[in-house]
């Protein structure tokens, strides 16, 4: 029974790390890649595909013409093949955007081009598209006149279900993970209750019991494993 103990305890340990691991990357990569996000004023916009009703390049004058007016910030990212491009468009706080974009893995690419680029890349704006204003209302006297301009609806993504928090699931996952542990363990001690009687009479304590009787199997075991 001990030994089926130690296995369950190795893979629930493998598979809290792993789960622990690819959450917490993931969160990570989306910090970095998407650093706009911690910039005042965010805001996340989709903007429709019938904007391309339009011509392509009337579409960038409109959209810079509309930032320098009401003093907005703009970022889209595209991604082919994991090389990831910001396409960016800025009127302020331009230190503090430079000053949050880092590196990523070397798994991944990362580059950051000026709006103007975006064209001659071979890609559209149309999609989600971060922005950033000085407060509410220049946002929405922004998201106003591009519809009015481009006959469009841009859709404010921000009024929707927030994201989510990945922390939560690895707190569940631990909870999880103990939860089974301790049922194990209750089941073993129960099997042995003879032996853990006898053990209680003689003075020992739960704790110490604890030690004595799975301690030294979990160490020979991990020492066999590595």
């Amino acid at each position: 029974m001990k030994k089926a103990i130690i296995i369950i305890f190795c893979i629930l340990t493998c598979h809290f790390f792993s789960v622990s691991y690819t959450l917490t990357s993931h969160e990570y990569f989306n910090h970095i890649l998407y650093s706009e996000k911690e910039l005042p004023g965010f805001y996340s916009i989709q903007i429709p595909h019938d904007i391309m009703n339009n011509d392509s390049t009337q579409i960038l004058h409109t959209v810079e013409n509309c930032l320098d007016k009401y003093l907005g910030n703009l970022f889209i990212t595209k991604n082919k093949g994991n090389h990831y491009k910001k396409y960016v468009y800025l009127t302020h706080d331009k230190n503090q955007y430079l000053k949050s974009t880092s590196m990523l893995d070397h798994a991944f690419t990362f580059n950051t081009y000026t709006l103007d680029r975006l064209l001659s890349d071979g890609y559209q704006l149309e999609g989600e598209v971060h922005v950033t204003f000085p407060n509410k209302q220049s946002f929405n006297q922004f998201k106003n006149g591009m519809n009015a301009i481009l006959h469009i609806s841009i859709k404010d993504l921000n009024d929707l279900s927030g994201q989510v928090d990945y922390m939560i699931w690895i707190i569940i996952c631990l909870a999880a993970f103990y939860f089974i542990l301790m049922l194990v363990i209750i089941y073993d001690l129960l099997q042995n209750y003879k032996l853990f009687s006898i053990k209680r009479l003689e003075g020992y304590s739960f704790f110490l019991l604890g030690m004595i009787m799975y301690v030294p199997l979990y160490n020979r075991n991990f020492l066999l494993l590595s």
